[in-house]
């Protein structure tokens, strides 16, 4: 069975989550303390959702949100403003793949860009590296079509 853009999308925003978290968790307890969590549960209308252990189980949207709700007293000393602008990116991407909105070849494109790039800046090496690989998967779909409909065109 051919892998959707949806499932694309879905798999960008998995490698977002397991990349992101260690660079949010650690830059969260950095700069607001060990009672990082708690300072977040404070401010959002729902908490952080937690395991059984207690320690947070999060999710693209979660570590988003907690990213730009931020921003300017944890993330911005060691990310610039091309990251800030990846992260706004990535929320309004969740947010559509949540909605279920459909997702165009260069709707998924520029989404996995977006989230290779992001990955990239976090040093999140492995998960960057799996985004980049969809990209080009899909790039070269995006180029054998376009190539298909040429031959039709002149046939």
């Amino acid at each position: 069975m051919a892998i959707t853009n949806r499932d694309r999308v879905q798999r960008a925003l998995d490698a977002v989550r397991e990349g992101l978290a260690p660079f949010v968790e650690r830059s969260l307890r950095s700069r607001l303390g060990p009672n990082w969590a708690a300072r977040l549960d404070a401010t959002w209308h729902f908490p952080l959702s937690r395991g059984r252990d207690g320690r947070v189980r999060w999710d693209s949207h979660s570590l988003l949100k907690a990213m730009g709700d931020n921003w300017q007293s944890v993330f911005r000393q060691t990310l610039g403003h091309a990251e800030r602008s990846w992260v706004s990116e990535l929320r309004e991407v969740r947010n559509a793949f949540a909605h279920e909105k459909p997702f165009s070849s260069e709707d998924t494109y520029r989404a996995l860009d977006t989230a290779q790039r992001l990955l990239a800046g976090v040093g999140a090496a492995k998960q960057a590296a799996a985004a980049d690989a969809m990209r080009q998967e899909l790039l070269r779909i995006i180029s054998d079509q376009s190539a298909r409909n040429r031959v039709k065109r002149r046939g």
